[in-house]
């Protein structure tokens, strides 16, 4: 078997595999080129691709800065080559390849949480669905302020995204429209930015309407605080007078918007995977973590093959000290699994919930653990 990068030779063949893959149909005279810069095959002897997948270059919102990922998307192959191993192969390939391409952590949004279980991925936050008449939100006065978005004010958008996106970890930097819309007249998709009396930013909505079922659909809203918040719900209460009900696709797990909503029996809310994560530069990740300020310290050991190593932390004043060695008595001994639910998501449940997780073991409670990883507010929407 042999993986590697894939050009625009492979470009047909890439999307026969994608094809066969996710069941769509196709015409291969319109097959130039490939549609991402990276993108990862695996070949059998006689030279026929069996599986492709894509990885998409980002940067995620981490603690103290930045960290570099992976975003893997589009994973296929071809139903008679299933369970032969290719997919393991490009993905033993892409962690080998992670570190020359900058990349600290890796996120997908999987089919199956337990299959890429078998990677070193973990889902480690949910995000949440809402759905409710618009009579929930009476309390809500209706407002203008609104500015629909046309690609001139990106600048204004840009700064405003990435603001509210430090505020939670792993949320995607961006700056680009590929998030935003600016086709309105054709895809009759919206983005509107909302700002206060002072003409100040604070919120936006990527929105579009469904006349049919009567409801206003909100693909991703953004506020940066409670006046931006009411602000961009007030405005979406002028489209009540032509629909019914509104639905909330992306919201944070925790998000302070279903507390305002009144008549509960009118919502409907569940929880979704919000993607699962993967570490390859753990020491980086420690490095970049916002500790408490008081003195700490604890010592976990990681049996990941990426990560692999004893780690010792010394904490103070926000900051730490990160040690890695072959051997040493640690408080923890975690898989890659562990270090991206604890490390990474954070810890709720203290030692009680640990104890039932097989992917830790708990060798002695240094509580000064559970202060330098409290549950964080993780929340990312880019969908790739």
């Amino acid at each position: 078997m042999i993986v590697r990068r894939l050009t625009d030779s492979d470009a047909l063949a890439q999307e026969s595999v994608a094809s066969s893959a996710f069941i769509y149909a196709f015409d291969p005279e319109k097959v130039e080129k490939l549609e991402h810069d990276y993108m990862l095959g695996a070949f059998n002897d006689e030279g026929v691709m069996m599986a492709c997948l894509e990885v998409y270059d980002y940067k995620n919102y981490f603690g103290k800065g930045t960290l570099g990922c992976a975003g893997v998307g589009g994973v296929a192959s071809k139903p008679e080559f299933r369970r032969g191993g290719a997919v393991r192969a490009m993905f033993n390939y892409l962690f080998e390849d992670a570190p020359k391409q900058g990349w600290d952590i890796s996120i997908l949004y999987p089919f199956s949480e337990e299959y890429y279980q078998k990677f070193g991925y973990s889902a480690i936050s949910n995000k949440m669905y809402l759905e409710a008449d618009f009579r929930c939100l009476e309390q809500i006065p209706r407002c203008s302020g609104a500015v629909l978005y046309d690609g001139s004010q990106s600048e204004a958008l840009y700064e405003l995204y990435n603001k509210i996106a430090r505020k939670y970890s792993l949320a995607f930097m961006r700056n680009s429209d590929k998030y935003f819309n600016t086709n309105y007249p054709k895809d009759l998709k919206f983005t509107y930015l909302w700002k206060n009396d002072k003409g100040e930013f604070k919120a936006y909505v990527n929105c579009e309407f469904n006349r049919a079922e009567s409801k206003v659909i909100v693909q991703e809203i953004g506020f940066i605080d409670k006046e931006g918040m009411l602000g961009i719900l007030g405005f979406l209460r002028v489209f009540d007078g032509n629909y019914k009900t509104i639905v909330f696709h992306n919201l944070p797990q925790d998000t302070p918007i279903y507390p305002l909503l009144t008549n509960l029996s009118m919502v409907t809310r569940k929880l979704i995977n919000n993607g699962s994560v993967r570490v390859f530069n753990l020491k980086k990740v420690l490095e970049l973590n916002v500790y408490p300020k008081e003195k700490g310290s604890f010592v976990f050991e990681s049996t990941d093959e990426i990560t692999k190593g004893v780690y010792s932390v010394k904490y103070e004043n926000s900051a730490a000290e990160i040690s890695v060695s072959e051997s040493g008595k640690p408080d923890f001994i975690m898989d890659s699994i562990a270090i991206s639910r604890y490390i990474v998501g954070g810890v709720s449940g203290g030692f009680e919930a640990l104890s039932y997780d097989s992917h830790i073991e708990v060798v002695n409670e240094n509580e000064d653990f559970l202060k330098a990883f409290p549950k964080r507010n993780t929340f990312f929407t880019d969908g790739f």
